[in-house]
């Protein structure tokens, strides 16, 4: 079994704190660090900091550039046609989703790395937002079924009047109603 590097020995807080130290000094300044964790009490030398700060880097750099791409593709979403039918939901349902997987791959590559406590909280939290995601998804799904029973009966009405069964309404033909049906409810 692989030894546990030291980085990952330090409480949740404390190596919170110092990944959000790297980032505010720009992933350098180890020596200060390592004085700074010394002060908290724990010992760990430069290198051991600087291996850690090399793949936090790496990680963080990688989730930089994902979530750009994420809000890039909303934003062009966005501009290009309203949410009417939930296509902007289920963009982001579909990132989440594929967000919660690399977080459970990447939490098995730590598997050994971590106490055992500290590994089932984690996988506590992705199931977690796996099932939030699900529920999210499955509201979707029945907002939509709604909208959909909802627009055929207003063509079914639609239908109604061009056919002349309702009293006193005017009259549609039925290249008008295609249009309506189409064009205007999206409906095939």
């Amino acid at each position: 079994m692989p030894r546990v590097k030291a980085v990952n020995k330090l409480p949740r807080e404390i190596r919170e704190e110092l990944n959000a130290r790297l980032v505010e000094s720009g992933f350098g300044g180890y020596a200060g660090l390592s004085e700074w964790l010394a002060s908290q009490g724990y010992s760990i030398g430069t290198s051991a900091l600087h291996r850690h700060g090399a793949d936090f880097k790496e990680e963080y750099e990688n989730e930089m550039a994902e979530r750009r791409v994420i809000l890039d593709t909303i934003k062009a979403a966005k501009s290009v046609a309203a949410d009417d039918d939930g296509s902007i939901q289920d963009a982001t349902n579909d990132a989440v989703a594929a967000e919660n997987l690399r977080f459970l791959y990447r939490l098995r590559k730590l598997r050994d790395d971590m106490a055992p406590e500290d590994y089932g909280k984690l996988l506590s939290l992705i199931n977690r937002a796996n099932a939030d995601q699900a529920r999210s998804t499955i509201a979707m799904k029945k907002w939509r079924s709604s909208l959909r029973k909802e627009l055929e009966s207003k063509i079914a009405g639609l239908e109604a009047e061009a056919a002349g069964t309702v009293p006193g309404a005017r009259k549609l033909d039925a290249e008008t109603l295609r249009i309506i049906r189409q064009e205007v409810y999206g409906l095939v």
